[in-house]
């Protein structure tokens, strides 16, 4: 499990969807694509996006 943190929602979903991360789970022989979540810290807390 990894976590990582953005400063919005829209640039973590750029990242995921960038070429620079497709091609480094290729290089690390990654098969199959990885469960993602997003959540976002509002006022109330954090809610899944």
């Amino acid at each position: 499990m990894f976590i990582f943190e953005w400063d919005t929602v829209y640039n973590a979903s750029t990242f995921l969807k960038s070429q620079e991360l497709k091609k480094a789970m290729q290089a690390a022989t990654v098969i199959e694509e990885p469960e993602i979540f997003i959540f976002e810290v509002t006022s109330e807390g954090k809610t899944n996006t």
